[in-house]
């Protein structure tokens, strides 16, 4: 949502530009609003695109259209503020229509990736452990994600 708001709507936190720059926030969070609505109909596709395909290919093909979007968003704040040039942007109020709309396919585009790592991951383990232990696996794989996350927040409050 920040990104919405300095780069598309050329908004700074602080200034004379926070009204466009919250625009661009609100706006934001409608994108994230549409990339949850991508996540859900591409959750109940997910299992279906792992059995024609691999649940190896569907992770692969999910990382590689992850890396598709983030490019495509670099490219769009570089076009949008006309490469980070200070007296380019100086003058830019607001966003240009169609980059608005380019930004907000982005977003949504987000879930499709975003689906496939909420499920495949789980998927994976509870195949592997198929001989009965699937609740220690995935035991095991949802310890070896939070447990980082502790750490990290753990640092940062002491």
């Amino acid at each position: 949502t920040d990104w919405m708001g300095r780069e598309i709507y050329h908004g700074e936190p602080q200034g004379p530009k926070v009204s466009v720059y919250y625009a661009g926030v609100r706006e934001g969070a409608v994108g994230l609003l549409l990339s949850s609505m991508c996540l859900l109909a591409a959750s109940f596709n997910t299992p279906h695109l792992c059995g024609r395909l691999t649940s190896r290919v569907v992770w692969s093909l999910s990382n590689f259209i992850l890396f598709g979007i983030m490019t495509a968003m670099v490219i769009l704040g570089l076009v949008s503020t006309k490469g980070y040039n200070a007296s380019f942007t100086a003058g830019l109020t607001g966003p240009d229509p169609k980059l608005r709309v380019i930004a907000l396919s982005l977003f949504a585009l987000i879930g499709i990736p975003q689906a496939v790592l909420f499920s495949v991951p789980w998927a994976v383990a509870s195949k592997v452990a198929d001989d009965g232990g699937q609740g220690l696996a995935i035991g095991v794989l949802n310890i070896a994600i939070v447990v980082p996350q502790v750490v990290k927040i753990q640092n940062r409050l002491f």
